[in-house]
Parts: C-alpha cells; structure tokens; sequence
C-alpha cells in the first residue's frame, strides 16, 4: 500500500531523523530513500545499512492524487526519468526493526559508515584503483583501462572499442549500428559479480559483438567520468545501448553524447545474468531497429541524390561539349562557305578583268593562230592569237571559260606537251607549238608534275 505524502513540516522531521540515524550526503538522498520506503524511518535505515541501491529519483516521485478520487486512494504517477530505461527497484523487502533497537545502534551505525568512507578515500588516496588503471600501459585512457581490466579479469570480454567514447560514436554511426556503453567502477562491491556473471560470459559476449559496438571506460578517468555524467548514470555497474548522433565534436564539454535508448544500472543489471542482458540487447535492438533503418534509408537518398547530380553534371557537362563542338562545326562551316564565296566573287571580278584584257579577237591571217580549248562538260570553245603573244593570253581565255587555271593544266595530246600556270605563262604561242593551230584538252594537276 503507498501512503500518501506527508506535509512539508514532516518531511523536514523525517529527512532530519534519517540523516541523523545514518550518514546520508544529502537531504535530495535521504528524501528519496524516504519516499523509496513509504517514509518508514526504520526500513529506510535498515535498507541503506544493507547495501541496497538508493533508487533512482524517476521511481520516487512523490504520488499525485487524481481530481476525482479520494485522498485515501491516492495513485502513484511516477516523473519520467532523464533516461528512457527505467531501473526497477530491488531492495529486498524486510520486517520493520524496533524504533529502540534502531535508536541503540545508530551511534555505532553511524561511527562504521563513517570509517568505511575514510578507509576507501585512503586507499584511493594512497594508489587505489584510479592509480592502478592509470599506470596501465596504453596509448590512451581507453587502452589503459582495458589493458587494466585484461590483467585483472582476464581477456573474456566484449570487442570494446579501443578509442574515445566520441569516437566510438562516430565509428557506430558509419557502421549504422548501436553503441552499447559500459561504465566500471573498481571500488564498487557489486563490480567483480557484474563482471564474472555478465562481462566475461559467453553468451553475452556473443550478443554484444554480433548485435551492437560496445565501448567501456573507468569512472576514474576524464573520458568515462564526462559519459557518466552526461548519461546520468543513476547506479553503477551501468549499461546503456545509444543511438549515436549524425554529428559529434571532440570537445566534451560541447559534444552530443547520443540518445540512451534503455539502460541496466546497479543490482538491477546482474538481474537475469548473463541470458538476461543478453536478451535486453536484443529487445532494444529490435525494438528501436526503426531508428538504424531511417539513417539507412537516408544514406542511400543522399547516395542517390548524388549519383543523380553527377548524372546530370555529366551530361550537362557533355551538352556543353556537344554544343561547342556544333557551334564550332557551324563556325567553320560558315567560314568556308563565306570563304568560297568571297573566292568566286574574287574569281569573278578577275575574270571580269580579264575578259576585258584580251581585247578584240584577231582577224584570220599570217602570224595568227587558232587553238580550240576543249571543257570538262566536252565542249568547246576556240579562239585566234597572234603567234608572238605569251601563253599568259590563253591561260587567261581558258579562265574566262570558267578553267580554274590554278588546278588544271592545258595538255597538247600529239606530241604531248603540258602547260601550267604561273611556270609556263612568259612562253610565246608559237615556241609553245600552237602555231599555226592546235586542240587543248584539260587535265587536272598533279603534284609532281
């Protein structure tokens, strides 16, 4: 049966009684251990002189009546914790010890809790276990404390990642995988349990290496002592499975230290042993599954997206080629048309001249000669020149006739005699042979001739 709260006057009485009774730090942890027990003085004190776990706050929230039930029925609604796992409470459930019995011991209660906690500081002080790991040889306080933890335990343990919590981080999220967290405590008495039970048990070796990465520090050191915090681990030994962020800083005072999807903390954790952890793993595993398929369904739009901007680069790039290519291809293509016609309008006009240059076609007589031109269509045309005029008349006649003297040649077929302009145009008509008449045939030039 859950009592209702008390006023804030009782409270104040009982906190007081309790820390009196024992040496609870805080009132924050005399109210919880109250509130854990019913507001029961003697069951709070005997449970903290038993070694039972002091109960996370989330499990000790004071209850909220509702609206319309009475006060004597109240219900306990319980504050969500920082976490999403909730740690169920352990403690073993005793008979009340008498109120005088409690009042006789508590001076020598007080006294051994009192020595306890100077015993442990010495020793931490004089080169406890922080010391021990610390000279553990490693390159880093990751490697130490596993190289510390392999000598004292054997090497029966998980594939711990072997670099800092940050980067197991980024090494879960690219292998888009869960990153199960184990924080060690040396001095704890349930450590060497939780380590011979769980750690170095097969089973659950086998269910963290082939489900999850896993990363393991010492409260002692900087790294593992910012992950316990930022965790807010509420017992030890801890366990936790995170989901690590798409984004993480090297900095620890800045970084994101993922989202805890489920944790197993103090007597709690060695609950089930081995086989249990091992089937905790694989429950949050499939039931947060959705979180590692979303990343994956993002990866690969991203790698999709990219494959279709490359696509689209490249054949944009090829478009860009293509069109250069077409519009050098039209530039060159207008070049020459302009160019040949420019040369035939240059032709023309010089045809033209020349056409003018030759003057009147000579009369029949002595010192004429007349000499027919045969054309490439079998044509022909014949002309008088008088005996003593240079072959440079003719070529010109042969281009007025639309000869392209520049790549033809004029061929006398018998006795065979061939004449190319410029070489032979200072040559008379008649040293050439046609005198007093002749047939020219054409014949395209030849480069030895």
């Amino acid at each position: 049966m859950v009592h209702s709260e008390p006023s804030e006057e009782q409270r104040k009485q009982h906190i007081d009684a309790l820390r009196a009774a024992i040496s609870v730090p805080t009132d924050a942890e005399a109210l919880r251990l109250l509130r854990a027990h019913d507001w029961d003085l003697n069951r709070a004190a005997s449970a903290y002189f038993d070694g039972a776990e002091l109960p996370p706050e989330s499990e000790t929230a004071p209850p909220v009546p509702p609206a319309a039930a009475p006060a004597s029925t109240t219900a306990l609604t319980t504050v969500p914790a920082p976490v999403p796992a909730q740690i169920p409470h352990t403690s073993p459930t005793r008979s009340p010890t008498p109120r005088w019995l409690l009042a006789l011991l508590s001076p020598f209660r007080f006294v051994w809790s009192f020595i306890s906690r100077l015993t442990q500081s010495l020793l931490n002080a004089i080169g406890g276990p922080a010391r021990l790991i610390e000279a553990a040889p490693g390159e880093t306080p990751t490697h130490r404390f596993l190289n510390f933890f392999d000598d004292k335990y054997g090497p029966q343990r998980p594939s711990f990642l072997t670099t800092s919590y940050l980067q197991a981080l980024q090494s879960a999220h690219s292998q888009l995988k869960f990153l199960l967290v184990y924080i060690h405590s040396e001095s704890h008495r349930l450590t060497p349990a939780f380590v011979r039970q769980v750690i170095s048990n097969p089973t659950f070796i086998s269910a963290v290496d082939d489900s999850v990465l896993s990363w393991a520090g010492s409260i002692t050191q900087r790294d593992a002592a910012a992950v316990q915090s930022a965790l807010r681990v509420p017992a030890l030994p801890f366990l936790a499975i995170v989901a690590a962020p798409s984004r993480t800083s090297s900095d620890l005072s800045r970084a994101n230290f993922g989202t805890v999807l489920s944790i197993r903390a103090g007597s709690s954790a060695l609950v089930g042993g081995a086989e249990g952890t091992a089937a905790w793993i694989a429950r949050v595993v499939q039931r947060h599954s959705h979180i590692l398929t979303a990343i994956r369904q993002q990866r690969v739009d991203r790698e999709n997206a990219r494959l279709l901007r490359e696509q689209q680069d490249a054949e944009y790039a090829a478009a860009l080629v293509a069109d250069r290519l077409a519009e050098q291809k039209a530039a060159e293509e207008r070049e020459k048309e302009e160019g040949e016609q420019r040369r035939k309008e240059e032709l023309q006009i010089r045809r033209d001249r020349k056409r003018e240059a030759l003057g009147e076609e000579p009369e029949k007589g002595p010192g004429i000669a007349s000499v027919v031109l045969r054309l490439p269509d079998g044509s022909r045309v014949g002309r008088r020149f008088s005996k003593d005029e240079a072959l440079e008349k003719v070529f010109d006649w042969a281009e007025v006739n639309r000869v392209d003297i520049e790549v033809a040649c004029l061929v006398v077929a018998f006795p065979r005699k061939s004449f190319r302009y410029p070489e032979d145009a200072d040559i008379t008509i008649e040293r050439a042979g046609l005198f007093p008449s002749c047939m020219l045939l054409l014949e395209e030039r030849s480069s030895d001739a």
